[in-house]
């Protein structure tokens, strides 16, 4: 009997095992289209990268006028505010003419409402050391975006004094009720700012508003190539004295008793201010950080004997973290 091979059925796994390599140039060429195709859609600048060209930020420039009292004749001044961050204005206050050479600190804030109106404290701005050799302006961070500021219902005070608020030096419409357009600003402040700080000490002092003394911190934060934002900054918030608190960068080591290097802007001590100051250095970084120096803080302007803070800067400190 003739002997016939009976053909073998065909294995579908066997098949598809031995035609896979194959197939595997074709699906490795697809996912590759679909992967530049999905290339092709996306937008080349992710929402979160730098603007190459970004809208130069605004500054808006207000004028005040003279006005006094009892305590003493008006200082008209100018007060200009500066885009900052996303949530936060810087403003410069600067009289016309100068400091009147006294002993003296002039607080200073944006009131609701019109001049003359006597609307309440919205935002406190920097008080004005009014002693000799002051620079006769002052400068503080506000904690409200700059074009909210812009569009509220506001007016600015100057007074004589903490005592004697009722008597103003400067006042004016500010805001929505100033009629002034904004402009491109002066300032162009980096991104990322590069940043110093230095820990301040409490003294323990014979005055009558904070014998404890009070501790803080002297914080720098660049504000462009040849500027820095310099913060007095105490803690716990405002001390609550109901005084201007004078503060200066000294020179040489703290105690050594050296001579005024720079004018800082006076911390306000009234109840609800930020218990911060503000000033801004023609200086780098770099430049006050090589400092042979020293921050004092003291009690009020006619007690400059007396001290509530104090702490070497520059070379005779040592750098922390910003608090």
């Amino acid at each position: 009997m003739a002997l016939h091979s009976t053909p073998q059925a065909s294995h579908p796994a066997r098949d598809l095992r031995l035609s896979a390599p194959f197939r595997l140039p074709a699906l490795l060429a697809a996912l590759a289209s679909l992967f530049l195709m999905a290339g092709c859609d996306s937008d080349p600048a992710a929402p979160d990268d730098p603007d190459p060209d970004p809208e130069p930020l605004q500054q808006v420039i207000w004028e005040l006028a003279a006005v006094g009292g009892d305590a003493g004749p008006g200082l008209s001044a100018t007060l200009t505010l500066y885009e900052y961050t996303a949530e936060e204005s810087l403003a410069r206050l600067e009289l016309a003419d100068g400091v009147p050479g006294m002993e003296g600190v002039a607080p200073a804030h944006l009131h609701a409402g019109e001049a003359g109106s006597g609307g309440g404290i919205v935002y406190f701005l920097g008080a004005l050391d009014l002693a000799e050799g002051a620079p006769g302006e002052s400068w503080a961070v506000v904690p409200e975006a700059f074009e909210v500021l812009v569009e509220e219902d506001l007016h600015a005070n100057v007074h004589w004094s903490h005592d004697e608020l009722e008597d103003l030096l400067a006042q004016g419409d500010v805001g929505a009720n100033s009629g002034v357009e904004p402009e491109d600003s002066e300032l162009t402040p980096p991104a990322v700012p590069n940043t110093l700080a230095w820990e301040l000490d409490a003294v323990e002092n014979d005055g009558d508003l904070l014998p404890d003394g009070v501790a803080g911190h002297l914080i720098l934060v660049e504000l462009d190539e040849e500027r820095t934002l310099v913060e007095v900054r105490l803690d716990g918030g405002s001390p609550e004295t109901g005084a201007g608190h004078p503060a200066h960068i000294h020179e040489g080591p703290a105690g050594e008793g050296g001579g005024i290097l720079e004018f800082l802007t006076p911390v306000d001590g009234m109840a609800g201010s930020p218990g911060s100051s503000w000033t801004v250095l023609e200086m780098t970084l770099a430049e006050l950080d090589a400092l042979d120096a020293h921050v004092n803080v003291h009690q009020d302007p006619t007690s400059l004997e007396v001290l509530i803070t104090r702490g070497d800067v520059g070379l005779n400190g040592e750098g922390t973290t910003v608090p």
